[in-house]
């Protein structure tokens, strides 16, 4: 009787051991890895949409298109001054804010004068002009030089690929008792500087700057 009672002791706390193994196996599941990998994508979608917003909020404005062209400027600065493009050498447009307002400054050389305009960006009226006489771009009346002026405008403008007879202006000049060819050429948002030897047809000098 005693050996019974044993054993069905031994069999009834088996019993509750392994049903308290299945309790504890149902409060605390293990996920598998397709529940693993699923969190994952959803965390990776919410990083990919931060960083998507933080992107679109950190893009430039775009550009204003009720702004006239830079066409426009110069067309308007060019009729103000009564001339045509193709009379005129050096020409420069710029864009640019000064104290909040949206304006074109437009430059350019015709004959012996100087232009430079300031143009509203927004509403085409002129803000400023000036005209400038220069007396330094006259063609002298004499000349010791070896070489024309057309051959140094040539030797310049070898220098700047793409460069044209309406983007040089060249004069000549006495430098320490030596003729010199001086000049500038503007294109393509840069301008050069330079003196050629008049004898020699040698560029003594060449300077470049960015205009922007």
């Amino acid at each position: 009787m005693k050996l019974k009672m044993a054993k069905f002791m031994s069999v009834v706390t088996i019993a509750l051991l392994l049903a308290g193994c299945g309790a504890k196996s149902e409060e605390t599941p293990i996920p598998d890895d397709s529940e693993v990998q699923s969190e994952e994508a959803v965390s990776e979608k919410a990083e990919s949409a931060s960083s998507g917003d933080a992107s679109v909020s950190e893009a430039e404005p775009s550009v204003d298109e009720s702004l006239i062209s830079e066409n426009e400027a110069k067309s308007i600065a060019l009729k103000d001054a009564g001339i045509t493009e193709d009379q005129t050498s050096g020409i420069r447009v710029k864009f640019e804010r000064d104290d909040g307002v949206q304006q074109y400054e437009v430059e350019f050389y015709a004959g012996d004068k100087e232009y430079d305009y300031e143009i509203d960006a927004v509403t085409g009226n002129i803000l400023n002009k000036d005209m400038d006489i220069e007396d330094d771009f006259q063609k002298s009346g004499t000349s010791d030089a070896s070489i024309s002026e057309d051959e140094a405008r040539k030797i310049a403008l070898n220098e700047v690929s793409g460069a044209g007879e309406n983007d040089i202006r060249i004069h000549q000049d006495k430098d320490d008792g030596r003729t010199i060819y001086e000049g500038t050429i503007v294109y393509k948002e840069r301008k050069y500087e330079f003196e050629i030897d008049a004898n020699s047809g040698k560029i003594l000098e060449w300077e470049e700057e960015s205009l922007k």
